[in-house]
């Protein structure tokens, strides 16, 4: 038999955005459904649950070129923001050999996977 070629283009850029907004209108809709999930829920979170919906209207209303500019720019910099704050774990450890980039990195992955979107969330309630 004649071996698979793989599916995934070579080109692969991890840092091209490629979303399209409803997909991030989606994930809007999931964390507004989370956090008006109760009466008490929904009035803690009035804030918050204001400024997504404002988000919201924002990706609506924005060309969707437009939109996968600025997105592709907070990706990137938010990405810049988890290395310096991995940077400062390692100062605050004082540069513990143990203590790494890669473990950090590693993780923030595993605490993504592992508690889902209820554990990312949970630290944002009021």
């Amino acid at each position: 038999m004649a071996k698979e070629e793989s599916k995934m283009s070579t080109n692969f850029n991890p840092d091209e955005f490629l979303l399209k907004k409803d997909d991030v209108t989606d994930f809007i809709n999931i964390v507004l459904e989370y956090w008006s999930r109760s009466f008490k829920a929904k009035l803690g979170n009035a804030k918050l649950i204001g400024s997504l919906e404002m988000m919201k209207l924002g990706v609506k209303f924005t060309d969707e070129d437009d939109f996968k500019m600025i997105w592709s720019m907070l990706l990137e910099f938010i990405n810049q923001l988890q290395y310096e704050n991995a940077m400062q774990h390692m100062k605050k450890d004082g540069g513990n050999e143990k203590f790494n980039f890669g473990e950090t990195v590693s993780k923030l992955k595993s605490e993504l996977r592992d508690g889902g979107l209820e554990k990312m969330l949970e630290k944002f309630q009021k």
